[in-house]
């Protein structure tokens, strides 16, 4: 976990060993009481859809903001650069998940 959070091209983090260990944790606790309580197909969706929201909110969240506030500029720089016909594109690829 620690080295496909550290590939991440659109994010950084101050203190990865620990963000990757929340993200686990969450992960593997709502795992583990879903099992725990016996969980139907219709849980397991609704389970893996609150997970990759919250784990989604949380890695936004833990974000170094200076990296974010740097890739946004650049962005804005490229989309000026190449004109207002491309700027979706471009800020498409470079905030993609």
């Amino acid at each position: 976990m620690v080295a496909l959070l550290a590939s991440a091209p659109d994010a950084a983090f101050d203190d990865l060993p620990a963000v990757a260990l929340s993200v686990l944790a969450a992960i593997s606790g709502a795992v583990r009481s879903a099992f725990g309580r016996g969980a139907t197909p219709r849980v397991w969706r609704t389970t893996r859809a609150h997970l990759a929201l919250m784990g989604g909110a949380y890695l936004r969240e833990a974000a170094n903001p200076l990296f974010l506030a740097r890739r946004a500029r650049q962005t804005v720089a490229l989309t000026a650069w190449l004109g207002p016909g491309r700027r979706r594109c471009v800020a498409d690829a470079a905030f993609s998940t």
